[in-house]
């Protein structure tokens, strides 16, 4: 069995290319074509997995997952959607038998029974960074891998850093300084913590804090000049200490917004980003004597700092993404449907992967 999925973009701008598009899918719908994990759902730009697509199931919203009401998976469309069209690819249900395989197929580390088992997110996404290794990061201080506090959204384990000045991690994140992407990430707090993005190697660029001090200390954005040194948010929100937020940063056409949102353990699509701390623009105010700054992408590096309230302060982070922004800001829409028995007429929508013009 296999579902005819079509994914429109209804702007008169192309998505970019790669193009990640969340699918949700009631899994309640078809349980007798699924594994109880669903280890055997595949997508590809044709029926019986023919012409595949990577896939990453992030969330189910009980187990086991094959009876819950909804599943998001994230599929990667390596040639995007072009405007005002459409693609045509499939859902295909395997043999029950079937597992993930951790390379088409993979899921977010805390679903497997082994974690990160099947994680194949780095596939998938532009970044990905689940939390659990500091493989290809510069660790300085007091910094690293840990257990996650709480009850963290992404599995068990978290990159972290204390609040002492000079306990940070960065790494070479490869995102093009001047290109739009969304960048998203779990990060919890009992002082304060600053995520740097759009850097060069020595930290120069800008900064999204989490601060939970209320009294005019805000979460926000602002100006780094270094892994060591940085400006500060004049405005934004207070945050909660000990609570796991989602974090988005969205970079496009040379501006920058920040919202954080602290009811969610999926990455909010389609606008609904949580609270706006800064609006889409190409400056903020620093509250730190550096007054008007403008978004200045200096490289694609990302650091995870502690800031310098303490050492007897920590902040974490688990999940980080990034993954492109849709034209506009309007994510494409998505309806699946049976495989029809006689194949349809599609004029104008494309092949996901080659591009070329699919017509039945």
């Amino acid at each position: 069995m296999a579902l005819l999925i079509t994914a429109t973009n209804n702007q008169s701008a192309p998505t970019p290319a790669p193009y990640h598009l969340r699918i949700a899918i009631n899994p309640s719908l078809y349980t007798s074509d699924e594994a109880a994990d669903l280890g055997n759902i595949r997508f590809s730009t044709s029926p019986n997995n023919s012409g595949p697509l990577t896939s990453w199931l992030e969330y189910v919203s009980s187990t086991p997952a094959n009876q819950a009401a909804t599943a998001y998976f994230w599929v990667q469309l390596p040639n995007g959607i072009a405007a005002n069209s459409s693609v045509l690819f499939y859902l295909n249900f395997l043999s029950l038998t079937t597992e993930f395989d951790g390379v088409q197929a993979g899921e977010a580390p805390q679903l497997s029974p082994t974690y990160g088992e099947y994680d194949n997110g780095s596939s998938v996404f532009l970044v990905y960074y689940r939390g659990d290794s500091t493989t290809g990061w510069i660790v300085v201080g007091s910094a690293g891998t840990t257990t996650a506090p709480g009850t963290p959204p992404k599995g068990d384990f978290a990159l972290y850093a204390d609040s002492a000045s000079g306990d940070y991690l960065y790494i070479d994140a490869g995102t093009n300084p001047n290109g739009d992407f969304l960048l998203q990430f779990f990060a919890y707090t009992n002082g304060l913590g600053d995520t740097f993005f759009s850097c060069d190697s020595s930290g120069a660029g800008q900064m999204s804090r989490l601060d939970q001090r209320g009294g005019g200390d805000y979460s926000g954005l602002a100006l780094s000049r270094s892994w060591t040194s940085w400006n500060c948010p004049a405005t934004g929100v207070d945050s909660l200490s000990d609570t796991w937020y989602l974090f988005t940063i969205i970079v496009a056409n040379g501006e920058v917004a920040n919202y954080q949102d602290d009811t969610t353990t999926t990455y909010d699509v389609n606008g609904s980003y949580g609270t706006l701390l800064n609006a889409l623009s190409s400056g903020y105010t620093d509250a730190c004597g550096g007054g008007a700054e403008t978004y200045n992408p200096a490289g694609g590096y990302l650091g995870l700092i502690g800031d310098a309230l303490g050492s007897s302060y920590t902040t974490y982070w688990q999940g980080i993404i990034a993954r492109a922004y849709p034209p506009n800001g309007v994510d494409p829409t998505v309806s699946l449907a049976p495989v029809p028995t006689t194949p349809a007429l599609a004029f104008g929508s494309s092949d996901p992967v080659t591009g070329s013009a699919v017509f039945g």
